[in-house]
């Protein structure tokens, strides 16, 4: 027990003394280390005094160098009258030298300075010809009848002190301009085109507009509602017949609707439509067919000229596939339009043949619309038909709406061949693409529709508006013809006497409106005012809402 109680006391009392040593030899390095450095900075101190001395004696040289200078004219007085009109000495002596006590004090400059000023409005205010005198042909001054030039005096055309400059020793003295010439006229009608003669910047001369006004016949309809007051016009242009416009080349897309939903009968007058109206194109048309359901199969690659050949493969081409039983009627639409887009200079008319029956995929006029209208490029037109029944109206109604075409139906498919052959017959001819319309008349609001389509030879183009009656009407169509020529047609007239029997074109406007108002609700998310408005028109004008407004 005694060796275990001396070993726990030993034990401390060791750990103890090494830490005191540890400590000791800290404190002697630490001691040791400053005062090296304390020597290292004494040996270093005469120097560092050295350098801060000729620093100082730097900077005293400095002040006193800038000391001495003299500004030859102070800056807030440059454009002063010149110290030598006001006796002091045009040079300066030195730069170390005093200014002369003649030098005048800035209030005198300024009381000479504003005098002057003051002498020169004086005189502008009694002239009453202008300043310079007239220069005649010659290039020589004119004289004015008393032998004088009329205009300011000549003391005050001089100027009241006399110009030199301080860094000169005597006045520059100042030489009359020569006199100046007018060049003659000449006569560039049978000259070539010289280099300056060319456009600035290398900007181009504005596109030449050639006039329609003799190519169209214009109807102008107004109906003035009894019950409102509102008044509705109906604008209606028509290529006349001894018009010289000329036809676009075109190609020509059939989408034909496949699916189970359409009915042998009706397919098989459609093949037989088909047959009859592709041979019939016009010189320079390219065609090609597509027959769609849930997936859909192309004739062609691409477009292609009709010939014999073509003729014999169509015919072969234009059955029903196997297992065609749904159609994706919006995706259908969508792939064939990315597929196939324009060319430049070639519009397209699309022609979608089907019931409008989406029986796979997303359904709803909302839908639909939104999918397809975004692939829409400005070459575009797409045309619908039906043929038999049943059949979606509003969902055609409103892709060609939105596809800047017609719509048509042939609710008897014994005359699917000939009503089918017709539509695509006064459709066939373009001669004004891309066309634009601006209204300038303020009282003409809400035109239908707002995207115009193409101006056809056999297919009029026809407008609805909202209109005041009583005023003005102004019109400035524009388009691009088959020469690549940009045409227009400005009309202006006063709006006939409104025709209280004429109320399709109130309700034709509103169809318009109700288009208009569905694709700001379905594709731009508008908010519930819109729907209102919807249905406040289908009520007053009797017009079904051609969609479900809850999809």
């Amino acid at each position: 027990m005694d060796r275990k109680a001396s070993t726990s006391v030993v034990v401390p009392v060791v750990l103890s003394v090494i830490v005191h040593v540890v400590i000791i030899v800290l404190a002697l390095n630490t001691r040791m280390f400053g005062a090296v450095y304390g020597s290292i900075q004494s040996g270093r101190l005469p120097e560092l005094q050295r350098l801060q001395e000729n620093q100082n004696e730097r900077v005293e040289r400095f002040f006193r160098d800038t000391s001495t200078l003299r500004e030859a004219t102070a800056p807030d007085e440059i454009g002063a009258p010149p110290l030598s009109s006001l006796g002091a000495s045009p040079t300066l002596s030195g730069l170390d030298d005093p200014l002369p006590r003649s030098v005048p004090s800035r209030t005198e400059i300024l009381t000479v300075r504003e005098s002057a000023e003051r002498a020169l409005q004086r005189a502008e205010r009694k002239l009453s010809t202008p300043l310079f005198p007239p220069t005649a042909r010659n290039g020589q001054p004119a004289p004015s009848k008393g032998g004088e030039f009329a205009g300011l005096e000549p003391s005050a055309l001089r100027p009241q002190i006399p110009s030199t400059d301080l860094s000169c020793d005597s006045p520059v003295p100042v030489s009359s301009p020569p006199p100046v010439t007018i060049p003659a006229k000449v006569d560039r009608s049978q000259a070539p085109p010289t280099p300056g003669d060319a456009p600035i910047n290398g900007l181009k001369e504005p596109r030449k507009i050639y006039p329609l006004d003799d190519d169209l016949d214009v109807n102008l309809e107004v109906f003035r509602d009894p019950l409102s007051g509102e008044s509705f016009f109906r604008l209606t242009l028509k290529v006349r017949p001894t018009s010289k416009l000329g036809a676009f080349e075109k190609d020509n897309l059939f989408l034909v609707d496949v699916s189970d939903s359409v009915k042998d009968a009706e397919l098989a007058s459609v093949f037989s439509s088909l047959r009859e109206i592709i041979p019939a194109l016009p010189p320079g048309d390219r065609f090609n067919v597509d027959l769609f359901h849930l997936r859909d199969v192309q004739l062609f690659e691409d477009f292609r000229p009709f010939s014999v050949s073509n003729l014999d493969r169509l015919i072969s081409f234009l059955k029903r596939p196997d297992r065609a039983v749904l159609t994706n009627l919006s995706s259908t639409v969508r792939k064939a339009l990315n597929r196939f887009p324009p060319t430049e200079g070639r519009p397209m008319a699309v022609y979608l043949i089907s019931d409008g029956m989406a029986t796979a995929g997303v359904g709803s006029v909302a839908d639909v619309t939104g999918n397809f209208s975004n692939t829409l490029r400005p070459g575009h037109s797409l045309f619908t038909f039906n043929a038999g029944r049943p059949y979606g109206e509003f969902m055609l109604d409103m892709m060609s709406y939105f596809g800047r075409g017609e719509s048509a139906d042939c609710p008897d498919i014994k005359d699917t061949v000939r009503e089918l052959a017709a539509f695509a017959s006064r459709l066939s001819r373009p001669v004004l693409v891309q066309p634009s319309a601006t209204y300038f008349a303020p009282a003409v609001s809400d035109v239908y529709p707002s995207a115009l389509k193409d101006l056809y030879r056999d297919s009029p183009m026809v407008v609805y508006g909202h209109c005041t009656w009583g005023v003005e009407f102004c019109l400035q169509l524009q388009g691009t013809d088959s020469l690549n020529r940009t045409r227009q047609f400005l009309l202006r007239t006063a709006l006939p006497e409104p025709d209280e029997n004429k109320r399709e074109i109130a309700v034709e406007w509103a169809r318009g409106r109700i288009f208009q108002l569905a694709d700001e609700y379905f594709v731009k998310g508008r908010a519930e005012k819109v729907l209102q408005e919807i249905h406040s028109l289908s009520i007053r004008f009797g017009i079904e809402i051609p969609f479900d407004l809850s999809k």
